[in-house]
């Protein structure tokens, strides 16, 4: 419940409300991350498409995979409901943002982010005719870019 608060919210109105510790913004807590609402509101803009392109690769990438090593275990088929592969409308949220500016070369740039991705996602998918679904998920995590 935390989790998906802190991906609805603002940073502003995360850190003034009921949050425990553990779900402040990383921000809050090291000095060397900062802020990233801009990197947020792109991810929000974003989010749309992002749905479209990650369907098209479980569609036409994941689900042959799957269902072919699945196929030794007598738990084929394996499809995606073609109806009931969302997204949802919350985007992920980039909670805290580094970049390193020494020790990398002029050609080269890391970045830190620390995200939370507490969704209302659906995915509906069947093993061997038996429906199967994914839903309500979250993640919290640290990701670096180079």
């Amino acid at each position: 419940a935390a989790a998906r608060e802190a991906a609805l919210s603002n940073d502003q109105a995360m850190v003034e409300g009921r949050i425990g510790l553990e779900d402040l913004p990383s921000w809050v807590f090291f000095p060397d991350k900062e802020r990233a609402e801009w990197v947020n509101n792109i991810l929000k803009q974003l989010w749309p498409f992002v749905n479209g392109y990650v369907r098209n690769t479980l569609f036409n990438d994941v689900e042959p995979l799957v269902d072919s090593a699945l196929r030794p275990y007598k738990l084929s088929p394996f499809r995606f409901d073609r109806e009931k592969v969302l997204l949802g409308q919350i985007p992920p949220r980039v909670t805290g943002i580094k970049v390193y500016d020494e020790n990398t070369s002029r050609k080269e740039i890391i970045m830190d982010l620390d995200m939370v991705f507490a969704s209302d996602l659906e995915i509906v998918f069947r093993v061997k005719g038996i429906p199967l679904r994914i839903s309500d998920f979250g993640l919290r995590g640290w990701q670096e870019l180079c």
